[in-house]
């Protein structure tokens, strides 16, 4: 039997190769399961870590130290020994030994905080300005900058203070080394702790950048508290899905191992990896919950095609299966006889179809997933492809039973005969479960049962479509009768006589609604990744930089793009209101045309933006070397003498107030020099100060009648952009007026140290575009007060509302920059607050080397951000890559249709010449019959192609509101608007390669039928 069964499958190789192929098909689209799960799982990993700061992916293992557990030495070798007790801990790597004590310094311009710390290989990151890089014990290493401030040199001596249980002991400390960090943002070798923090933090303690030592014991010698600890870094190449168990685990076990060395030393380990672990683990259980509902309709499809091609093939069989009955074999001999072939063949499939799906994925990771991601032979590999043969195993079975069951006279037969179905108990299944998914997709449901609704929703289109051809062919077939339309009679027969058109329009309905749902997914995908993109960066590309404030940003950028072309300057700031940040943006709004990307905003727009954003308000004013001032006073009544005071901002310093003399009754000028503005500085405000150590109320009215600078006249008196700054306190009158005569200022018992009128140079209230509820008690406030970058209350106005801010969120408010810049300097210096972010933003015209032009232009570019890239990532989202899964399995699913409605038709050919020859024979015209043909195709092809499509959008309006098409914590709103060429080309595509289908089925109906072929049995 072997050799008749091997001898079938040469005699019929092409039918026999392509019922291989199908049966491996099955079988690689079951492995396509856990393969391109685990694939899948391990890019995002990769993907995920990769795109992680440095900072967030270090560990950080310590012990606070006290001096009575000993040399700080000893506990660092331990760490490093209970550490490398971990094996899993190997993925970890580059230590570096820290040791570092909170304490105050003294002796210099003023007291402070400062850390006194250790770093391995400390002197490779630091500069050095002044000495040499080496402090042992009693020696120190300051920054510049601390330096400065304290007016300390080389070989000055500090007292540190250690408060060690409860003792106040100051000890000296003298200054060897002056450095400047040479990457202070550096954090893969600086860590997670922060070592450069020079300045005030908000309750007005000062800071002092760390002072630095080179031996180990230097930090020993002042008795205080420590932290003792090393620094690692992950190495991400090295983590993979099967080590992430273990490195949690010895994560968590260091957390909460025993105290080490009887008690004395117990560890504490600083990491976020536990929680990215975590978060990675929820998008990988999404993907292996997505590709199944991909994966398994696409199985069943290649078991229903296997079984129409093995039934076709078998009904071709039909005459020899009838011989072999006649000549009296038994029926296991004849089931033999009929399933050898197609068994065999399904059998060798497995190991071909394994082989064929872990080729697959291994491409699609090439492709689409994260580099250096692996595929894995997994032993849930094999029981998926053993479903997979058991599954076509049965629809080989199936396909054969009809025609094993049939009479040898009805196997001898060339026509084929009547087939009556009705709706089974499958058919109602498949049907419950359809209404039931669409009834959970409505009501906001997710699961698996949603995400099969597209093929559940296919396959009853297809039912309804086939039943629904039978039912109109027959109708039309009785009117055709009656007016004796030939062609339409023999079209409306095939049509409801042929069982295999029903098939035929069952499989080719469920493909292109398939198909149709896999474009429509993805392209929506596809649009609201770019949109969510958009969202994130604002721009083509974002370079965050090191910048000392908005003036010098400007700067910058103005020297880079004089033309405003390609480059913005970005200032952002954080602020809370009701447990939620809230974003300040601060952009060069004169560059938003042409530089932002804002959803549904075109240039246009942004430059209307612009417009509102950037009012005309008068120019700041700006004094030279000495300041004069001419004023009428009217009354001045104090305790002590008031004195005229003028506010001025000198570049990069905060501003200060200059006293220009005691205020006379009358008409007198007020003068004073004004050292380091020997290029200009700006004239923020004019007013009265009181006496240092005078605690009365003061009265005054004084009218400033003219102000000039060493240059000569300063015209700032003849506009009205004159009003009380924004330091005078609320329960305090300060009037502020411009007259034909100058600037008033007056107040009335006033309890106040100074009182300043300001020189407003920028829009009050300041306009803002406002993306979410207002940050008032009345979220719809129009006008608001909102903390700014300057740290105090300031007024805006909502010109505008948006859903989202780019790079901002859904509650946020973006600003112009050079007048937040203006407002802030009247209040403070920017440069010293640590909790501003600096940006450039630039457009797809910047040259690609603008992060080297900015470090040449003397900013600092800490991190860069590209739109491509971050594309790219969202296309390795556990969205995207599910949905990409239900685009090729639409495609494999057309793929699959067409090819075997091609093959059953060539298969069906000989039984069609067969009775196109006896209808020729019986009279009728060859162009009837082609009329006839031409009309057949059309029904079993237009019908599927118009019910497929609508079925495909319907699933997808009914689905895709209840899927992440890009991830789930996405802010912006999700556009359901399709393009204008993804759906168009598939359906295209489809009935292209419907034509090619029908030409095939058209050359294999006609090629040699003639009547003579008939008679002499050919046919």
């Amino acid at each position: 039997m072997f050799g008749v069964v091997w001898r079938g499958i040469r005699h019929r190789r092409w039918r026999s190769a392509v019922v291989l192929a199908l049966a491996v098909a099955a079988t690689a689209a079951a492995v396509l399961t856990p393969a391109y799960g685990q694939a899948a799982g391990e890019s995002l990993l990769a993907d995920e870590l990769s795109h992680q700061s440095i900072r967030a992916t270090q560990l950080q293992v310590f012990d606070a130290r006290t001096p009575s557990i000993g040399p700080s030495t000893s506990v660092l070798g331990q760490i490093r020994d209970k550490v490398a007790e971990y094996p899993a801990m190997r993925v970890y790597v580059e230590p570096v030994d820290f040791i570092r004590a909170e304490t105050s310094v003294s002796g210099g311009a003023y007291e402070a905080r400062v850390s006194l710390a250790y770093r391995q290989d400390a002197c490779d990151h630091l500069a050095m300005v002044d000495g040499d890089c080496s402090a042992n014990p009693g020696e120190v290493l300051m920054s510049l900058r601390s330096a400065k401030a304290q007016r300390l040199e080389v070989g000055d001596t500090v007292e540190l203070l250690s408060t060690y249980q409860g003792v106040e002991k100051p000890i000296e400390h003298e200054v060897v080394g002056i450095y400047e960090p040479l990457a202070p943002t550096d954090n893969a070798y600086w860590g997670r702790s922060g070592y450069f923090g020079h300045g005030a933090d908000p309750d007005g303690v000062e800071y002092l950048d760390t002072l630095f030592v080179t031996d180990p014991k230097a930090v020993d010698a002042v008795p205080e508290k420590a932290r003792v600890g090393v620094d690692y870094q992950l190495d991400v190449t090295a983590l993979r899905n099967g080590d992430v168990d273990a490195v949690v685990a010895a994560l968590v076990a260091l957390g909460t191992a025993p105290e080490v060395r009887g008690g004395a030393l117990t560890l504490t380990v600083d990491n976020n990896l536990v929680a990215i672990i975590e978060s990675i683990r929820q998008g990988q259980a999404e993907i292996r919950a997505s590709v199944p509902v991909a994966a398994v309709p696409l199985v069943v499809l290649c078991w229903f095609v296997l079984f129409m091609v093995v039934s076709r093939v078998t009904d071709e069989r039909a005459p020899e299966i009838g011989l072999a009955k006649l000549r009296g074999l038994r029926f296991g001999t004849v089931a033999t006889f009929a399933l050898g072939e197609t068994l065999l063949l399904t059998l060798v499939a497995m190991p071909l179809g394994i082989v064929v799906g872990l080729a697959v994925v291994a491409v699609a990771a090439g492709l689409v997933l994260a580099d250096g991601v692996s595929v894995a032979l997994t032993p849930a590999v094999f029981g998926y492809a053993t479903v997979a043969l058991a599954g076509s195993l049965a629809a080989v079975a199936v396909a054969t039973r009809g025609t094993l069951r049939r009479s040898v006279l009805d196997l001898l037969r060339r026509v084929p005969g009547r087939t009556r179905r009705r709706a089974g108990l499958v058919e109602g299944a498949v049907a419950a479960l359809a209404v039931a998914a669409i009834v959970q997709a409505m009501t906001g449901g997710e699961g698996p049962i949603v995400m099969l609704a597209p093929a559940l929703l296919a396959v009853v289109a297809g039912l309804v479509a086939a039943r629904m051809l039978s039912t109109v062919a027959r109708i039309r077939l009785r009117r055709a009768k009656r007016v004796g339309a030939v062609s339409r009679i023999l079209t409306m027969v095939q049509l409801a006589r042929r069982g295999e058109h029903r098939q035929v329009v069952v499989l080719l309905t469920v493909a292109l609604t398939l198909l149709s749902f896999g474009v429509t997914a993805w392209d929506l995908s596809e649009r609201n990744r770019a949109l969510v993109a958009s969202d994130a960066l604002g721009a083509h590309a974002v370079h965050q930089v090191d910048a000392v404030g908005p003036a010098e940003l400007m700067a910058v950028v103005e020297e880079l793009d004089p033309m405003g072309d390609h480059l913005m300057g970005v200032m952002r700031t954080v602020e809370r209101y009701s447990s939620e940040n809230f974003l300040v943006i601060a952009a060069q709004t004169d560059r938003m045309a042409s530089v932002m990307q804002w959803r549904d905003h075109n240039a246009t727009d942004l430059a209307a933006m612009a417009e509102q954003l950037h009012p005309e308000a008068p120019a700041p004013v700006r004094v030279q070397d000495r300041l004069t001032v001419t004023a009428r006073v009217a009354h001045a009544a104090a305790d002590k003498p008031l004195q005229l005071s003028a506010r001025i901002v000198e570049p990069g310093e905060a501003p200060r107030n200059i006293l220009l003399g005691a205020l006379e009754n009358g008409r007198s000028s007020y003068k004073a020099d004004l050292p380091g503005c020997s290029d200009g500085c700006r004239l923020v405000g004019i007013g009265v100060a009181r006496y240092p150590g005078d605690f009365g109320d003061i009265s005054f009215s004084v009218t400033i009648e003219s102000v000039e600078d060493a240059v000569g006249e300063v015209p700032v008196l003849g506009d009205t952009a004159w009003q009380p700054s924004g330091l005078t306190p609320a329960n305090v009158t300060f009037n502020v007026e411009t007259t034909d005569s100058g600037l008033l200022m007056a107040s009335i018992d006033a309890d106040a140290p100074d009182l300043i009128a300001e020189h407003v140079t920028a829009p009050f209230p300041l306009p803002a575009i406002l993306a979410g509820p207002a940050p008032d008690d009345d979220p719809a406030a129009p006008r608001f007060w909102f903390p700014a970058a300057h740290g105090k209350p300031q007024y805006f106005e909502a010109v505008d509302t948006e859903v989202l801010i780019p790079r901002g969120g859904a509650r946020a408010l973006l600003v112009d920059l050079e007048y937040t810049e203006r407002i802030a300097e009247t209040f403070t210096d920017l440069a010293g607050k640590n909790d501003i972010l600096y940006e450039v933003w630039a457009n797809g015209k910047a040259p690609a080397d603008t992060a080297d032009r900015l470090e040449g232009a003397g900013l600092v570019v800490s991190n860069s951000q590209w739109r491509p890239d971050l594309l790219d990532r969202l296309s390795r989202q556990p969205a995207a890559l599910a949905l990409r899964l239900y685009l090729l399995a639409g495609g494999a699913a057309l793929v699959l249709a067409v090819g075997t409605v091609a093959l059953t038709s060539t298969a069906g050919a000989r039984s069609r010449r067969y009775d196109d020859a006896a209808l020729r024979l019986s009279g009728v015209g060859a162009k009837t019959l082609r009329r006839s043909a031409i009309a057949e195709y059309l029904h079993w092809t237009g019908l599927p192609l118009f019910t497929g499509v609508l079925a495909g959008l319907m699933s997808a309006a009914l689905v895709l509101p209840s899927v992440a098409l890009v991830a789930d914590d996405v802010v912006g709103p999700v556009d359901y608007r399709l393009s204008v060429w993804w759906l168009p080309s598939a359906v295209l595509v489809a009935m292209a390669a419907l034509a090619v289908t029908v030409g095939v089925a058209w050359r294999s109906r006609w090629r040699g039928t003639t009547v003579d072929g008939l008679r002499d049995g050919r046919q």
